[in-house]
């Protein structure tokens, strides 16, 4: 009986097709994702409008140099954030979402005067540089307690040549000595502060993640109280939160005697996701600005109007490869 090989065995020259063939579909394997990268790459930088397709950009710049890791440890990588502008941040740890987007849209459009933001837990500050990208001769204090989101964020600015326009402070929001001296300075403050609270859930094993996602450090009453002694009179605080903890945000709100001028409630799949708030110290007898925007349809698409705040942001998105 003949086997399916006796004639490969048989035959070098159809022994050696066989390996040209393999090596064939070896290297296609190889560089297939590279191609498509680079396609996507291309058509990004084309394109007048944002790619409508997966999440915010996280995809990091193809063909710059892979970035030191942290003081710890830790990759990094180099993502694209918006107008030209990239941004350091951990591989596997926190990383900017369309909450941050929105945030700073919102900030941006409550105080179109303001020269100066104070972004409260800043991260690797995706919410105080999407601001400031869009006024080109503003100010951004940057407050955060984790020590390499810090570094990452100095790494930034740095990297963004912002460094007379950006001061990044390591500390604590609860600390009273750190927030003093911005006491009454400022017209427009933001934070997106953790949505978890702990309770008896196993917390995320990585430093970073563990701290962005979980009031591990205070939640909206910290940052809201810290946000009220830092505001002017006339001035507006914005902080983004999930929607299913909205009582919790109003409250916290109300206790430090914040004014709820606006309220945009986000929707994803049919369901409401973020909200973003905007207060005020002043009194106001005037009904909450109540609006919603619709970032995926019931689909799971990005929608037109999410389209229109990336393209309205700079911002841009990660095709779907």
């Amino acid at each position: 009986m003949s086997r399916p090989c006796d004639g490969i065995q048989r035959s070098p020259l159809a022994a050696r097709w066989c390996l040209r063939v393999y090596a064939v579909f070896q290297l296609c394997m190889l560089y297939l994702p590279l191609f498509r990268h680079h396609c996507a790459f291309v058509h990004l930088c084309r394109s007048r409008r944002p790619v409508r397709l997966g999440r915010v950009v996280q995809y990091a710049q193809l063909g710059a140099a892979s970035p030191l890791p942290t003081a710890s440890g830790k990759p990094v990588v180099l993502d694209r954030l918006c107008r030209g502008w990239s941004i350091h941040q951990v591989l596997g740890g926190y990383r900017f979402n369309g909450d941050d987007i929105l945030l700073a849209r919102e900030a941006w459009r409550a105080a179109p005067s303001a020269d100066h933001l104070l972004d409260l837990g800043a991260g690797t500050g995706s919410v105080g540089l999407f601001w400031l990208a869009q006024r080109p001769q503003a100010r951004l204090t940057a407050v955060e307690a984790q020590e390499e989101s810090t570094e990452l964020l100095n790494r930034t600015v740095g990297l963004l040549e912002l460094q007379p326009r950006v001061r990044v402070l390591q500390g604590d929001l609860r600390d009273e000595g750190l927030m003093q001296p911005f006491k009454a300075k400022f017209d427009v403050v933001t934070a997106n502060p953790p949505y978890i609270i702990p309770g008896d859930r196993k917390l995320p094993a990585h430093s970073q993640r563990r701290y962005c996602y979980y009031e591990l450090r205070g939640g909206p009453y910290e940052f809201a109280q810290a946000a009220v002694k830092a505001l002017t009179d006339e001035g507006k605080f914005c902080m983004v939160h999930v929607a299913s903890r909205s009582a919790d945000v109003d409250r916290a709100l109300a206790d430090v005697g914040l004014k709820t001028l606006r309220r945009l409630t986000a929707f994803s799949r049919g369901e409401p996701k973020w909200q973003v708030l905007v207060c005020s110290r002043s009194p106001s007898e005037l009904a909450v600005d109540e609006q919603e925007l619709v970032v995926r349809d019931e689909s799971g698409r990005w929608t037109k109007d999410w389209d229109a705040i990336c393209l309205e942001m700079g911002a841009f998105q990660k095709p779907t490869l």
